[in-house]
């Protein structure tokens, strides 16, 4: 279980999808995904390039011209410390949220309870907005903590 085999299950799924749809073979192919589908988005792309290498007759229906990523999360840790750095930078988080926040977490990846509980305080202060959004209406309950 994990990215690569998510990545060799989506290779198997075009290969045969493309052997059911012989129309679509040896057109250009693009992947494109947002937020985790970033790791999708390179896994596959690198497997079809793999697969290129190793046994280029098969792959020669497979004619990956680019990748899009939107949004993607592609290191989760230092992704959420730098949430609570761009919402103090854009005043939605206190200068006290801030600093006990940089003085209980350690680093990006730590989720030690006290580090933990800091950002969950600092978090529940913002009010009702889109963390991913900020100057936007939101649509959506405020309860739903980012991930």
């Amino acid at each position: 279980m994990g990215d690569n085999m998510t990545a060799d299950d989506s290779l198997q799924f075009l290969l045969k999808w493309l052997d059911r749809f012989p129309e679509y073979k040896g057109r250009d192919f693009f992947i494109a995904g947002e937020s985790y589908a970033g790791h999708y988005v390179l896994e596959l792309a690198a497997s079809i390039l793999a697969a290129k290498n190793a046994r280029p007759k098969d792959m020669a229906s497979v004619n990956l011209k680019g990748i899009a990523i939107g949004n993607a999360i592609l290191e989760f840790a230092a992704e959420q410390s730098a949430l609570y750095e761009y919402l103090w930078q854009h005043a939605f988080l206190s200068d006290t949220a801030h600093t006990l926040i940089g003085q209980r977490c350690k680093n990006a990846e730590d989720n030690s309870p006290l580090c933990s509980g800091t950002k969950d305080v600092a978090y529940n202060q913002l009010g009702n907005i889109d963390a991913y959004n900020i100057y936007a209406m939101t649509c959506h309950d405020k309860k739903v903590k980012p991930t």
